[in-house]
């Protein structure tokens, strides 16, 4: 709650901005988030989902079944937790945009279930795309292929870092202008 007030806080001067606490841990729990925020906003013109648990970094050998679901649970089933009832809400024209990571793209030993998770995101995201081809709303991902600086100063931690204010702007960008993001 306190980094949405700050949240609120810095982009107040961009427009009226509006913050929820809320889970999509469940359908049930989407589906009041969801609620909230229509009863709040009337009409949703963007939503952005930045969501997962930490990922464990081991072999994928050595997780268990039960470690596994947990991991897709934590950080896939939840995206499409929140998918289903925010989609069908957006304004016409809209854009939902779902944060992802690069290790969709790459096999690193050790990151298999970072790379597993990030490309089951990938791929529900384009099923969903496609399902709804020629529908009102423009269903995107932002793939960050970086490490984020948890510094709020906006200093980096590594040079090669991204800021989460380096990200915010791109995730305006998107929402502003879908079409120049294809896919």
């Amino acid at each position: 709650q306190q980094k949405l007030a700050a949240l609120k806080d810095a982009l107040l001067p961009c427009g009226q901005i509006e913050t929820l606490v809320g889970s999509v841990a469940s359908d049930a729990e989407a589906n009041e988030l969801c609620g909230k925020a229509m009863r709040l906003a009337g009409t949703l013109d963007a939503v952005v989902t930045s969501i997962n648990t930490p990922i464990h970094t081991k072999p994928l050998s050595q997780f268990d079944s039960n470690e596994f679901a947990e991991q897709l649970r934590g950080n896939l089933v939840v995206h499409f937790t929140a998918a289903r009832p925010f989609i069908p809400t957006i304004a016409d024209g809209g854009t939902y945009l779902a944060i992802g990571g690069g290790m969709a793209d790459i096999v690193i030993p050790g990151y298999g279930i970072s790379s597993t998770v990030q490309g089951g995101l990938r791929n529900m995201l384009r099923m969903i795309a496609r399902e709804g081809r020629g529908g009102p709303v423009n269903i995107r991902e932002l793939l960050v292929c970086s490490m984020i600086t948890p510094l709020p100063d906006g200093d980096k931690d590594h040079p090669d870092w991204l800021t989460g204010l380096e990200c915010g702007r791109h995730v305006r960008a998107v929402i502003e202008e879908p079409g120049r993001f294809p896919g």
